[in-house]
C-alpha cells in the first residue's frame, strides 16, 4: 500500500464559481497520484457546489483519492475538526496539522 504524503484540503461553501477551476488544478497536479489525496470539507452548500464536483469526479475517475467530507456545523475553521481524524498523510508542514499516517 502506498504511503500518503501530502493531503490537499479544500473548504467550499458555495463555490461554485470557483470549484470548476480549483478542484481540476488539484487533480491534475504532476505528483505522484498515489502519494497525496483531497480532502473536500462541504459547509453545506445550497448552491451548485456539490453538483459541480461531483461532475468534476466523474471526469476524473481514474485520478487522486478524493474523499468528501460535510460540515454540518458550518463551522469557521473545519480544518481543524477533520485535520488528524480524516486525513491520511504522514509528512505534515510544520505550519499545519499533524496529522497521523494510518
Amino acid at each position: 500500500m502506498s504511503e500518503i504524503l501530502v493531503t490537499a484540503m479544500i473548504v467550499v461553501r458555495n463555490e461554485e464559481k470557483y470549484i470548476n477551476i480549483s478542484l481540476p488544478s488539484l487533480l491534475e497536479q504532476d505528483f505522484p497520484k498515489n502519494k497525496y489525496e483531497i480532502l473536500v470539507i462541504d459547509g453545506m452548500s445550497d448552491d451548485n457546489t456539490m453538483e459541480n464536483i461531483h461532475k468534476i469526479l466523474e471526469s476524473y475517475k481514474e485520478s487522486v483519492k478524493v474523499t468528501i467530507l460535510k460540515n454540518e456545523k458550518k463551522l469557521l475553521a473545519p480544518r481543524l475538526e477533520y485535520r488528524n481524524s480524516k486525513c491520511q498523510r504522514k509528512i505534515c508542514n510544520k505550519n499545519r496539522c499533524t496529522c497521523k499516517g494510518k
